[in-house]
């Protein structure tokens, strides 16, 4: 305390505690007598664990049973192709499918010959509408194509209703869809 008076400082209160110690150089002694504290060793890369590149069991078992569901239904002697689901329809067979790609692509082939010759220039509306029939058509006939190429296809055996609005709500359930 008499040092603070000779520096011309005021005396530092304490608060009526007086121990006489330099806390200052005390911390600073502990500080370099301490040892760093122990720093655990970091986990092993991921690259050297003994599961490394193996496919988890969960998706083995996932991939196993996806497998297995196709097999069933690619198998004629699965359950999947002897019962149908849907009532009223049946199995497209594979010959019959083929016979239908085939003749659609024959369609398609005409329609499109049609097209190509017709003329690009287009005067009348009558020209026009002919030339937007001929594009709904060739979209319709690869449609048609791209459902037929599917793996499984169910036919419906109901006789399509006459009136507009049934044949619309029909259309919306429509069961021969396909299925895969």
């Amino acid at each position: 305390m008499d040092l603070n008076r000779a520096n011309g400082l005021a005396p530092l209160q304490t608060h009526g505690l007086n121990s006489g110690k330099n806390w200052i150089e005390e911390n600073g002694k502990t500080a370099i007598k301490s040892k760093p504290p122990v720093v655990p060793d970091p986990p092993p890369p991921m690259v050297k664990k003994k599961n490394n590149g193996r496919t988890p069991r969960y998706l083995l078992k996932r991939i196993k049973n996806a497998l297995q569901k196709i097999e069933e239904a690619s198998s004629p002697s699965g359950e999947a192709g002897k019962k149908c689901k849907h009532p009223d329809c049946r199995k497209l067979e594979e010959d019959e499918r083929q016979e239908l790609i085939i003749a659609l692509k024959l369609k398609w082939e005409k329609l499109n010959r049609a097209y190509q010759a017709y003329p690009s220039t287009i005067d009348t509306e009558s020209m026009k509408f002919r030339r937007e029939g001929m594009e709904e058509g060739l979209a319709q006939i690869e449609r048609d194509v791209q459902l037929l190429s599917r793996r499984v296809v169910l036919i419906s055996e109901r006789p399509p209703s006459t009136s507009p609005t049934t044949r619309k709500k029909e259309q919306r359930h429509l069961v021969s869809r396909a299925i895969g």
